[in-house]
């Protein structure tokens, strides 16, 4: 990111936990322009001892003009005071995020408790946050067995290329075997 102007004004960005090992990262802001292609969300990247790392926005409702509302799943281990976050706005620009503050709570039940979303006695406003957490942690969950899957792809390949160069030394050594045992016979 070459411009680190901040178009936008941080309102508020609060952290709310989603279960035993993940947070949602909610970021409010405001300001003449977002940054932003309609319909798009920044990217939220999250710099910490191990590195650097970055995060989709969940999926929600377009913002009215002038306003930016995201959410963002992350792991509660970096949520820390040495872990610094920035949001990446598409046109290259990057929004320093103050230290998150504490959120208040808006779901029931953690996805990793395999419940429902709570349907009944909740706002409208509630019941998204509670779908944008689910969503996020499926979310997480998918590209977690897509990478098991691609390392269980790659692991299999390499065995059946060592499966067919096993095999094909094997048959060499036999061919050489048989062509010696010829050459003996013969001489």
């Amino acid at each position: 990111m070459t411009d680190t102007t901040e178009p936008l004004t941080i309102a508020e960005f609060e952290h709310v936990a989603a279960g035993p090992s993940a947070t949602l990262l909610r970021v409010r802001a405001t300001g003449p322009a977002t940054g932003q292609a309609p319909g798009q969300r920044p990217e939220l990247l999250a710099e910490h001892a191990a590195g650097l790392e970055r995060f989709a926005a969940l999926p929600s409702p377009p913002d009215p003009p002038g306003i930016l509302r995201a959410a963002y799943s992350v792991p509660l281990a970096l949520v820390t005071p040495e872990t610094t976050f920035t949001l990446a706005l598409s046109n290259g620009s990057a929004v320093a995020l103050p230290v998150p503050t504490a959120g208040a709570a808006r779901r029931a039940a953690a996805p990793e408790s395999g419940e429902a979303p709570p349907a009944e006695g909740a706002s409208l406003p509630d019941r998204l946050a509670e779908l944008e957490i689910w969503t996020g942690e499926l979310e997480r969950r998918l590209t977690d067995a897509t990478d098991q899957l691609a390392d269980a792809r790659t692991r299999l390949a390499a065995a059946e290329l060592d499966a067919l160069s096993a095999r094909a030394e094997s048959e060499a050594v036999q061919q050489a075997a048989r062509e010696l045992a010829a050459a003996r016979s013969r001489g």
